[in-house]
């Protein structure tokens, strides 16, 4: 029989008191509420030099950034610099999602390293019908973005995804069984009647989870080399709060997105991710830590829960090497996690445990947002929170922070997001609408007003390069020179401009004397010939003895005066002292006195079209040039300007579609660019106008509105003109210059060669000499020609949508539709309808514009009445009657209707844009939605989705063309400049086919274009079954 060894039972508990009581002494802090930590926290509020941090002033100064490079050093790693581009690609978009309550969209973030791509999905909602910007909150996602709804046409994510079979996921790849599976963890209609948006990233787009030794998703792109990892290198942690920063991006340029009020929500793991992406990103406004545990919210000087060793050995890829060191030695961590969260300050900061979840450590989680407090308190000295442990499903707070632990296990819940909203409402409910700058005011000037002449878009430091330039033998600086000195001698020869009005402009006039000053004056500058001198003068002379610049139609005004302003800035230390005089007294006294405060001639003050920035834009720059002559006069010119610009620049949004039409956008946007560069050189700032959403994305507008055949789009008042004139160039050129986007050398250089057989081209651009001073500041070996997208869309108040071929060659295929409202400025009652080229040919047109004078002259005020009985309507231009749309009832569009782009489908192998036309039909329709599909480099089919209603009599589906038609069996052939195209017709229901000639038009004074007739479909609603129906018409260059 083995003998037993036997130790008293007293002497055990002796043994283990001592244990206990060397263990406190030696690595325990007692926190105040009787935990333990194995070692005494790192002072908060006290810097590496010992200053104690007593402001938040100094938390933000000293502070806060030494604590955020310790957590690169020792936590979650450096990103590493690189040179990688990142582009946003809307790939889906539904705007009548979840039943009508929501806009559901997916973009894909490219990243680009050389010739390496990552794409990175992300899955919006947004609620619909918001009168602002919407708050959205951010998160990333374990298993796809699929399963965070079951709705289909959500993108399966093509990257790896751990196995889990309850979740249908098999061979670390995403299948059909897993949508909505995680559903459960997304409240989103919750979160969407709250009033916010959800946006949601799977984590392994960005970087899998799983030790790959770096070598895939982000860290793969970045660090090809990964066998070189230093020890602060990135982990994935900081892989995916680089993912939630790069969505911030995203945010900054969608105008549906108040970027100003994004919250982070992460679980677990992306809880931790949450804390450092809030942390070291301090555009997001508050941040939420749902159960993160160990490496996120709880200390890791609690001996509880997940320990540092265990995080480390089960997943050694999530931190920096160098987080290892503290495997079971937390104590030697120079931080511990309520430093992390304290970063968050001032920010809302929301803190969430789980009952059943002791592997998180939900008392120190807790803890962890205590002791962060105390950088709240910096802030809000009345924060108070508890060391006792709050009770179960009883959310406490005070502030700007938050906490609760709930009932239950590892997991995020209803509950959890309605207290996360709660803390929303409460400090994220202001709107963030786009805010500008306006500090103008005389002293304001006076401070910052450059001194001497040129100041208005030209300078010394310009004019100094342009001199380099030439000297150099800048071949395209020197051609250019050369025809602006040709422009300004075929002037010479001209009479002086006398004061002719036409109708009741005198804009004419005044924009001839923009040509004729400018180009004098910047010849004469860089040239001497004193021949440009004299005739300037005499110009000068000419047009400030005006009587007036016709104040009653104000564009003329501001014309001439932006003409007379660069003239004197730009030439004034040689003019002789009278005209120097004349000039600016009439700058003073027929332009500016006449341009400030409200009154019946000066509505446009306050107006968001092109009015705006015409007249805010010249009296600027006349302002700017006589500023020393009457000081407080322009600085009120100026305070209105930079007070009502922005109202012209929301058109723009989102994305760059000009409403008002392709013509109108190089009126308005050309007044726009030069205020801006007058503002930059005269006062260095541009008051953030540049960054105004959609105004540098517009120059893609000016692109694509362009088919193969060099003519543009013209919905509205829009002419066919200006594609990569002149004119265009110059204004491109800005936009690259602040962009860096690349410039078309090649079809600059040959238009320039051009112009010098046709000086004609030269005279019309009477911007020349302003855009030849874009032109010289762009680096020559910026190279790039622009890259025609093949499938591009426009949201805004003229939705469009453009189909094409990338090669973009004289046969392409090209389709223009658009939506919109008839009564917006220079509308027409054209939605749903389209141009189409294909095989060289622009088969269905729009009318375009016409003379205003002469329509003037018939119609008096008649002509800009947007009213539903204004004889607007009569016009052939500017009806249904004139455009290929749907027509029901013979009746005309409503004409304050809206027809908005519902649906993007991008991705798809037939992309599809879809148009909500109900609206255009008050009761005469239940429902209308028009879609465009491109189902072959041929062919395009049209598709009307219809519901009846009760007043459905007929419906008349139209085309405009030149074309001649021929009716065949199913269909219509027409052909035109020796191209053919077939038109092939929905045979289940009887229809009429009809060609209306418009060639005379309708009425004497409707615009006259050879050869136009308008094709007619017509169906009556009792050959149809039922109150549906769904019309399906193709067009192709190959019979059917």
């Amino acid at each position: 029989m083995m003998k037993k060894n036997y130790t008293p039972q007293w002497r055990l508990w002796l043994i283990l008191a001592i244990q206990i009581s060397l263990f406190t002494f030696t690595h325990a802090q007692d926190t105040g509420g009787g935990d333990l930590l194995v070692a005494p926290l790192p002072e908060l509020l006290k810097s590496e030099a010992g200053l104690s941090i007593e402001s938040a002033a100094k938390w933000e100064e000293i502070r806060r950034n030494e604590l955020l490079e310790l957590f690169r050093d020792h936590v979650y790693g450096r990103i590493p610099e690189s040179d990688l581009s990142i582009n946003h690609r809307l790939v889906f978009e539904d705007r009548e999602a979840l039943q009508g309550t929501a806009i559901q969209k997916e973009v894909v973030l490219e990243v680009c390293s050389g010739d390496d791509t990552l794409e990175i999905g992300m899955l919006i909602f947004l609620p619909k019908d918001q009168s602002a910007a919407a708050p959205l909150f951010l998160g990333l996602n374990f298993n796809g973005n699929h399963t965070i709804h079951p709705d289909p046409r959500i993108s399966l994510t093509k990257s790896w995804v751990r196995n889990n079979s309850s979740l249908g996921i098999t061979d670390n790849r995403a299948t059909e069984a897993s949508r909505g599976a995680s559903s459960s963890r997304w409240s989103v209609d919750l979160i969407l009647s709250r009033g916010y948006g959800l946006a949601t990233i799977y984590y392994g787009d960005i970087d899998p989870d799983f030790d790959d030794g770096f070598r895939n998703g982000i860290h793969g792109l970045v660090d090809p080399e990964a066998s070189k990892r230093e020890p602060d290198s990135w982990g994935s942690i900081a892989a995916w709060a680089w993912g939630l920063s790069r969505a911030m991006d995203y945010f900054e340029t969608d105008v549906e997105i108040d970027h100003k009020r994004v919250a982070l929500m992460g679980h677990s793991r992306l809880g931790k991710t949450s804390l450092w992406a809030g942390a070291s990103d301090e555009r997001f406004a508050m941040v939420v830590s749902n159960n993160s545990g160990c490496g996120g919210a709880a200390l890791s000087r609690r001996p509880y829960g997940e320990r540092v060793s265990n995080i480390n050995t089960s997943f050694p890829h999530w931190f920096a090497g160098r987080f290892h060191d503290y495997n079971d030695n937390e104590g030697a961590l120079p931080v511990d996690q309520h430093m992390l969260m304290a970063i968050v300050a001032p920010r809302p900061l929301y803190v969430a445990s789980a009952l059943k979840d002791d592997w998180a450590d939900q008392r120190g989680e807790y803890l962890s947002l205590v002791y962060a407090s105390e950088a709240y308190k910096l802030y809000d000295p009345g924060i108070s929170l508890s060391f006792e442990m709050p009770g179960v499903d009883q959310p406490v707070g005070s502030g700007l922070l938050g906490y609760h632990i709930r009932s239950g296990k590892h997991d995020v819940k209803r509950y959890d997001w309605e207290q996360y909203l709660d803390l929303a409402d409460r400090h994220m409910n202001s709107s963030g609408s786009p805010e500008y700058e306006n500090p103008l005011t005389m002293e304001w000037i006076d401070e910052r007003l450059y001194g001497t002449s040129p100041r208005l878009i030209l300078n010394p430091q310009l004019e100094h390069r342009i001199w380099q330039q030439l000297d150099q033998g800048d071949s395209l600086v020197i051609q250019g020179m050369e025809l602006l000195g040709r422009s300004a001698d075929s002037i010479l020869s001209l009479e002086p401009l006398v004061r002719k009005m036409t109708g009741k402009r005198l804009l004419g006039v005044s924009r001839e004397a923009i040509g004729r000053l400018t180009t004098l004056s910047l010849a004469y500058r860089f040239k001497r010939d004193e021949r440009h001198l004299l005739k300037l003068e005499e110009e000068l002379k000419a047009v400030c003895n005006f009587n007036n610049w016709n104040p009653s139609h104000f564009l003329d005004v501001a014309e001439m005066a932006c003409g007379v302003a660069l003239a004197i800035d730009w030439a004034g230390e040689w003019l002789s002292p009278e005209v120097d005089r004349l000039a600016r007294k009439a700058l003073v006294n027929k332009a500016l006195k006449p341009g400030l405060g409200n009154s019946g001639e000066n509505g446009w003050i306050t107006t968001d079209n092109n009015w705006n920035l015409v007249c805010h834009g010249g009296l600027s720059m006349a302002a700017l040039a006589v500023y020393e002559d009457e000081p407080q006069l322009c600085a009120d010119i100026l305070h209105q300007a930079v007070e009502n610009i922005p109202l012209a620049l929301k058109p723009y949004a989102p994305d760059g579609v000009y409403p008002e039409g392709v013509s109108y956008w190089f009126y308005a946007s050309t007044y726009l660019t030069a205020a801006i560069s007058a503002y930059e050189t005269a006062l260095g700032t541009d008051f953030g106008f540049t960054g105004a959403p959609g105004v540098m994305e517009s120059a893609v507008f000016s692109q694509v509105m362009a088919g193969p055949s060099g003519n543009y789009y013209n919905f509205f008042d829009s002419g066919l003109g200006g594609f990569h004139s002149l004119t265009h160039f110059g204004l491109l050129s800005w936009f690259a210059l602040r962009s860096g986007s690349g410039f078309d050398w090649g079809a600059y250089g040959n238009l320039l060669e051009q112009v010098r057989v046709d000086m004609h081209q030269l005279r019309s651009a009477r911007f020349y000499p302003v855009h030849f001073l874009n032109l010289v500041q762009l680096n020559h070996e910026n190279q790039a020609s622009f890259v025609w997208p093949e499938l591009w869309s426009g949201g805004g108040e003229e939705p469009i949508v453009i189909m094409r071929d990338r090669h973009n060659s004289t046969d392409a295929f090209f389709l223009a539709a658009k939506g919109g409202r008839a009564a917006d400025n220079h509308g027409n009652m054209d939605a749903g309808s389209f141009v189409f080229e294909l095989d060289g040919v622009r088969w269905f047109i729009d009318p375009g514009n016409q003379s205003y004078n002469a329509l003037e002259q018939i119609m008096d005020g008649g002509l800009w009445n947007r009213a539903q009985d204004s004889p607007r309507w009569s016009l052939l231009t500017k009806n249904s009657g004139g455009h290929s749309t749907l027509v029901v009832n013979g009746e005309e569009h409503l004409a304050d209707a809206c027809a908005p782009l519902i649906r993007r489908e991008l991705r798809a192998k037939v992309p599809r844009f879809t148009f909500d036309l109900t609206a255009l039909y008050g009761d005469n329709m239940q429902m209308t939605k028009r879609t465009f599909s491109r189902l072959s480099n041929t062919r395009l089919r049209i598709t009307d989705e219809l519901v009846f209603s009760p007043s459905t009599k007929n419906l008349s589906w139209q085309m405009i063309t030149r074309a001649e038609l021929w009716l065949e069996e199913g269909g219509v052939k027409l052909q035109q400049d020796g191209a053919t195209l077939y038109l092939r017709l929905p045979s289940e229901v009887p229809f009429e086919v009809k060609v209306v000639s418009l060639d005379p038009p309708p009425l004497p004074y409707d615009k006259e274009i050879e050869g136009l007739k308008r094709l007619e479909i017509h169906w009556l609603r009792e050959d149809f079954q039922g109150n549906t129906a769904i019309l399906n018409i193709e067009l192709d260059s190959k019979p059917f």
